[in-house]
C-alpha cells in the first residue's frame, strides 16, 4: 500500500520540444541546455514532440536524451528510451487525403515553396505549405505571414470536417499534423506510470497539437503550463 502511495504521488513531467525545449527546428541553446541537464537529474521526464526521433536527436544533446526516462515522437506514435525503439504506430494515408494536400499546396496563396511538403512519419503525416526543406528565414517569414492568413488552421478545420477518423492540428511554426483519430499526444498517458503530471507546451490552445494532452490533464491534480519559448519554460522550472 505505501508502494502505491509513493507511485501516486510521484511528479512526473512531460515537455513539448519546438517551441517549448528548443526554437522551432533548432537546437537546444548552450545556456539552456546548461541549465536543464542539471534541473533533469533525479526527475521522471518524458518528451513529446510531433516531429519523428532523428529529429528529436539533432535538436536535443545525447546525454539529455540519454537521462530522462523516455521519448514519444510523431505525436506519441513513437517510443525510445535510452535510444531504442519501444513501439511505433502505423498509419497509411488514403488517396483523398493526400490529393486534398496536394490542391492546398497547388491552391496556395503562399508562392515560395521549399520542397518536403507531404513528410510521412511513423503514425502521422506532417504537411507544410512552404515546406520542410525552407531555411530558418522563410520558415520565420511564412509563419509571420501565417499569423495573418490563418492558411494552416484553414486547411486542419477542412481535414477535420470533411474525413472521417482523421484528425489535423497545427504544429510548429509551418505545418500541420495530421493522424487517425485518437492518435494525438494524449495517447502518451496510457505507456506512463501514473503520478501527477505536469506538462509544458507551446500548442496547448484548441487547434494546437498539444491541446489533446492539456485538455486530457486538465482534471484538477495535474498542471499545464502554457509558454511561448525555451525561455518561458526555463521561468518555470526555476520557481519550481
Amino acid at each position: 500500500m505505501s508502494e502505491q502511495k509513493i507511485t501516486i504521488l510521484n511528479n512526473i513531467f512531460l515537455f513539448d520540444v519546438d517551441g517549448t525545449l528548443t526554437p522551432p527546428r533548432q537546437k537546444m541553446t548552450k545556456g539552456f541546455y546548461s541549465f536543464f541537464r542539471e534541473w533533469i537529474r533525479d526527475k521522471q521526464i518524458y518528451l513529446v514532440s510531433g516531429s519523428d526521433f532523428e529529429k528529436i536527436q539533432e535538436q536535443i544533446p545525447a546525454d539529455v536524451l540519454m537521462s530522462i526516462s523516455g521519448i514519444f515522437g510523431c505525436m506519441g506514435n513513437t517510443y525510445h528510451i535510452r535510444g531504442e525503439n519501444v513501439f511505433k504506430n502505423t498509419f497509411i494515408p488514403s488517396v483523398e487525403l493526400q490529393a486534398f494536400l496536394e490542391k492546398s499546396l497547388e491552391s496556395s496563396s503562399w508562392t515560395s515553396l521549399c520542397g518536403n511538403h507531404i513528410e510521412k512519419r511513423v503514425g502521422m503525416i506532417n504537411f507544410s505549405v512552404v515546406g520542410r526543406n525552407a531555411s530558418q528565414e522563410e520558415r520565420i517569414a511564412y509563419h509571420k505571414w501565417d499569423s495573418q492568413a490563418s492558411e494552416r488552421q484553414t486547411i486542419a478545420d477542412f481535414i477535420n470536417e470533411n474525413f472521417e477518423g482523421i484528425e489535423a492540428v497545427v504544429g510548429g511554426e509551418i505545418s500541420i499534423d495530421i493522424f487517425p483519430t485518437g492518435a494525438d499526444k494524449s495517447q502518451v498517458l496510457k505507456h506512463i506510470p501514473q503520478g501527477r503530471f505536469h506538462f509544458f507546451g507551446d500548442k496547448t490552445d484548441f487547434g494546437g497539437n498539444d491541446h489533446a494532452l492539456a485538455k486530457k490533464l486538465d482534471n484538477g491534480k495535474d498542471l499545464v503550463y502554457s509558454v511561448s519559448s525555451y525561455k518561458d519554460t526555463e521561468k518555470v522550472l526555476r520557481k519550481l
